[in-house]
Formats: structure tokens, C-alpha cells, sequence
């Protein structure tokens, strides 16, 4: 994660899809802390920040929504994700949620809120008094730097922001999509990605030791970082035991500390070939 030359670090697509994947299946780790937390994917147009959430579609628990409103993701809550059917949600453009009547949009934002850290019990014209069971759903979106910034201060003041890992990123070569329209052909990611199906009982967490390793990653999250720090922390878990499962040699603590460069002040996507 060392810069040189004051240029950001490098991190591999294939990197970044692994720990998408890893966020994901953190809800499978066993932990003391109830919240599932978030993860969005910043970065310019054209950074194939879409094209890295799909690494989620072949999984039967998440849900993506291309646009939602409060009706719709009030009926989500009620059918999917009490049930334990669905896990995470995840949301391509994150902005289209903001494109109607700011009021929506408001209550869209604020339902996510709560999915991710205190669970989501009922809506405000549901009867408080009936019981219900409490959602919760890990939230995975990408959006533009230029849309974050515009609604930063709103999200840092309301507590919208801490509930999330901030991932920053940009193509290292830029060139490489217009080279492959030239060529004729889709730009592939050159780097093997692990497999990680959906696992049939919970992962084991991560030792306190390793979990202080990771620490320094959240430094420049928005504080509190707590819920940052526990998602880092069940991502790592769940990259050791699918590394372990699946005979890898790599590195957990390693492969997130290269993601870390994309949560430290951003880094370039690198790993595309022609």
C-alpha cells in the first residue's frame, strides 16, 4: 500500500471482487456484534464499478435493485429479508434512489440506515404495537465521487456515513477500454478469482491478534469506525476460510491489506488484459 511518487496504490480487480464477495458471506461469520454494515464503491464514470458488484449475481441471497423506493423495499423487508432469504442488497447506482421527490428519497436513505446497523423493525405507518421479527441486510452500492461529494455533509451528519466502508478507486489505464472496442472485444480480468459459494454453517471470526493488524485500515473512515472495523474484520475471516477451503496459497491478511489501499485515500484498479 506504499505510494511512490505520490501516486496512489494499485489494487487488482481481481482483489477487489474477491472482497466484495468477502462482505457479502460476512454475515455468515460468527460474531458478537449484530450489525451487517455496508460497502460503497466510489469512483468516475467508466471505472467498471458496476461490472464489480456482478461478481455477486451468481449468489441466491442477494437481491439487486436497479431503482427502490420506500413501498418496495418495505414489501423486501417483509418477504426476503425476515426470512433469512436474502443478505445483502445490493444497489448499482445509488443515485437513482435520489432522482424523485427528495421526501422518498429521505426515507429510502433512512431505511438503509437502519437495515445495516440496528435492523429495521417496521415502517412509520405500520402499528408499533404488533410484533415483529427485526431485518437487517448487509447494503453493497457504487456511485460517482462527484455525487458523493454533493451529499457527504447530509450522510456525515445523520450517522449515514459511519455505517459504511468507504471504497475509493479509479483505472490505472484508462485506455485499456477504449483499446478493447478497438480490439473488438470484452477487457477480462487476468487474475484467478477464488471461489467462495455460499456456506452451509457459520465461519469461525478472526483471533484478536490478526484483528489489530487490520486496525490501521479504518484510520481514514468516518468516525466512529467501529462498524467499519468489524466488517474488515468478518471479511478477512471469510477470505481465510474459503483460502483454507479451497487450498490457496494466498494470503488473507495480505489480500486485504492490498484492498486497504482503496479505503486509505483510494487506489488504482489494475489486472485488465485484452
Amino acid at each position: 500500500m506504499n505510494r511512490s511518487n505520490g501516486q496512489p496504490p494499485s489494487v487488482k480487480i481481481s482483489t477487489l471482487m474477491e472482497c466484495v464477495k468477502a462482505a457479502h458471506l460476512s454475515t455468515f461469520v460468527q460474531s458478537a456484534f449484530p450489525h451487517s454494515a455496508g460497502m460503497f464503491v466510489v469512483g468516475p464514470p467508466g471505472v467498471m464499478k458496476t461490472t464489480i458488484l456482478r461478481a455477486l449475481d451468481p449468489y441466491e441471497s442477494v437481491l439487486t435493485l436497479s431503482d427502490v423506493n420506500s413501498k418496495v423495499l418495505n414489501g423486501i423487508i417483509k418477504s426476503q429479508l425476515t426470512s433469512n432469504a436474502i443478505k445483502s442488497l445490493v444497489l448499482p447506482e445509488v443515485q437513482r434512489i435520489y432522482e424523485r421527490d427528495p421526501r422518498t428519497a429521505a426515507g429510502v436513505e433512512g431505511t438503509i440506515r437502519s437495515l445495516v446497523e440496528e435492523g429495521f423493525s417496521g415502517a412509520s405507518f405500520e402499528d408499533p404495537t404488533v410484533s415483529r421479527f427485526t431485518a437487517r441486510a448487509l447494503v453493497i452500492g457504487a456511485m460517482t465521487d462527484k455525487f458523493r461529494d454533493e451529499n457527504w455533509q447530509r450522510w456525515n451528519d445523520s450517522g449515514f456515513a459511519r455505517r459504511f466502508l468507504w471504497v475509493l478507486v479509479r483505472l490505472g489505464d484508462p485506455s485499456i477500454l477504449m483499446n478493447a472496442v478497438e480490439a473488438g472485444r470484452m477487457a477480462q480480468v487476468s487474475d484467478e478469482i477464488v471461489q467462495m459459494p455460499q456456506p452451509l454453517a457459520t465461519i469461525p471470526p478472526l483471533d484478536s491478534a490478526t484483528r489489530k493488524r487490520i486496525r490501521p485500515l479504518v484510520r481514514k473512515q468516518p468516525k466512529p469506525c467501529n462498524v467499519q472495523y468489524e466488517l474488515l474484520c468478518r471479511m478477512t475471516a471469510v477470505l481465510k476460510y474459503y483460502y483454507e477451503k479451497n487450498k490457496s496459497k494466498k494470503d488473507p491478511l495480505q489480500t486485504i491489506q492490498e484492498f486497504g489501499g482503496s479505503i486509505l485515500g483510494g487506489a488504482e484498479l489494475t489486472g485488465l488484459v485484452i
